[in-house]
């Protein structure tokens, strides 16, 4: 037959040790520490979105995107129709330019080394603007055409200039984005950096450079020729006015200019 189990409170458990086992409950419950708030931390990317100081190397950046994106759209119209230059010299141009990205490829470490990632991060534009200006400078326009030699100069100088703009810039963003992102976000700040200049530059200097050229046309009146060789006016002051700008930011609030320039000295 079933026997069934003895009550809590029976003969053999006394209201004493009920009272006992009740006191202990009473003080595990007082003395346990209650558990610490759950703190979710916001993620790398918004860490780094929110942080004004990346925020406006980024716009560097971008404008860097936007001074590419320009060249690379319109440089063989620019050329060919306002220059007046045939489609061989862009097989001669290339020649150049890959001859100048190696050379920077394989030296840019050492010159990173010797200057400091904000010197080669600013030269570095500051290149990518003198190719600019030289396809815009009257230069190109007088002698377009009428002398081979200089032609041959001018077009060499300028495709040198692009070795020194893209072979340099991404090495010395991506130090410089490195030192500016908090700690654990390295690696997104990278992502943000190569999806700036590449995928969005490239966007949003299509976008913006189509609607200059629209505006130019439509509400400058200016003829196809002329309304080119302005957007790349515009190109070249928009990327003067961020190199002047980071070139101060470096110098007088981050002071890593005037540090690394001490430092070589």
């Amino acid at each position: 037959p079933h026997t069934p189990s003895p009550s809590p409170i029976s003969g053999e458990q006394s209201q004493a040790t009920c009272q006992q086992v009740a006191e202990l409950v009473q003080l595990q419950t007082v003395v346990t520490p209650a558990p610490p708030p759950i703190h979710v931390e916001a993620s790398p990317v918004w860490r780094l979105l929110t942080n004004v100081e990346f925020l406006a190397f980024l716009g560097f950046i971008l404008a860097a995107g936007f001074s590419r994106s320009v060249n690379n759209i319109y440089q063989k119209h620019y050329i060919t129709g306002i220059l007046k230059m045939s489609t061989s010299n862009l097989e001669f141009m290339t020649y150049f330019r890959v001859i100048s990205e190696f050379s920077i490829y394989f030296s840019s470490t050492w010159i990173i080394q010797l200057l400091g990632p904000h010197w080669v991060l600013l030269l570095s534009q500051a290149s990518g603007l003198v190719r600019i200006v030289i396809y815009t400078s009257p230069f190109a326009k007088v002698y377009t055409g009428s002398n081979d030699i200089a032609k041959a100069t001018l077009l060499a100088l300028g495709e040198l200039m692009k070795g020194l703009n893209t072979g340099m810039m991404m090495p010395c963003a991506i130090k410089v984005a490195n030192d500016m992102a908090p700690s654990g976000c390295e690696g997104s700040a990278q992502s943000l950096l190569s999806g700036c200049y590449n995928s969005l530059g490239l966007t949003v200097g299509g976008l913006a450079s189509g609607a200059i050229l629209y505006a130019l046309e439509n509400y400058w009146k200016l003829d196809k020729p002329e309304y080119m060789a302005r957007l790349f006016e515009v190109s070249s002051v928009v990327t003067a006015l961020f190199i002047v700008g980071f070139f101060l930011k470096f110098a007088f609030i981050d002071k890593a200019i005037m540090v690394k320039s001490k430092q070589i000295a």
